[in-house]
């Protein structure tokens, strides 16, 4: 569930309640943040089986969802590429190219940044290794790819932008982009559990000048 601009947005499954084997329903739902009314809903195609138990993950579905001011940001289905729609309507207003299977999706400044890992995003980069994670940035307005930077092989849940600047974790170290051009400014080694549970995530927090990780 997030929240912006008196509205409240949630993806749902709205499937029958009777038994748990029958088919899920997928939506993407908009109520106003005072009274609950639904203003508005957007159905979901493909989603996480809901047969999965909750401790075996994705932690990275929670961060598919993004509201800012009058757009929201969500994949509307699994494997769907990143759109915007607007917060009163639910219209589609925008969508990104190259964001198919992206994972993780955070709005600062007027930028769109995701942990993508769509075959189409890797191939506009250069890139055509299987299953490699890139970090990519959007002009969130235009739709306009500003940089994007293959080989990040992030861990889920860690990427965290503040002050100009872009983190992730991966499994040898906390690494740092420049939030404009992806540049890499630096990274420092540290300790990672050699394996991880499925539903198993960091936490890194950025405050100011610094920025916090907490792991297993």
């Amino acid at each position: 569930v997030v929240s912006a601009g008196g509205r409240l947005f949630s993806i749902l499954d709205e499937g029958p309640t009777s038994s748990v084997q029958l088919p899920p329903r997928w939506c993407l739902v908009a109520r106003d943040a005072f009274s609950g009314v639904r203003l508005w809903t957007r159905p979901i195609e493909s989603w996480e089986s809901h047969l999965s138990l909750a401790q075996n993950g994705p932690p990275e579905l929670s961060r598919r969802l993004v509201a800012c001011g009058d757009r929201v940001y969500v994949t509307l289905g699994i494997d769907a590429p990143l759109t915007a729609l607007e917060a009163a309507t639910g219209t589609t207003v925008q969508m990104y190219a190259g964001t198919e299977r992206a994972e993780e999706v955070l709005y600062d400044a007027s930028i769109l940044f995701a942990i993508v890992r769509s075959t189409h995003a890797m191939e506009t980069l250069g890139s055509r290794t299987s299953g490699e994670r890139t970090v990519v940035a959007f002009d969130a307005r235009t739709g306009n790819m500003l940089w994007g930077k293959p080989g990040a092989q992030s861990v889920p849940m860690s990427l965290a932008v503040g002050s100009g600047r872009v983190f992730y974790l991966n499994d040898t170290a906390v690494v740092c982009l420049n939030a404009k051009d992806g540049r890499e400014m630096w990274r420092t080694p540290r300790a990672v559990a050699p394996q991880r549970p499925r539903w198993s995530a960091p936490t890194v927090v950025v405050q100011g000048d610094v920025v916090l990780c907490a792991d297993r």
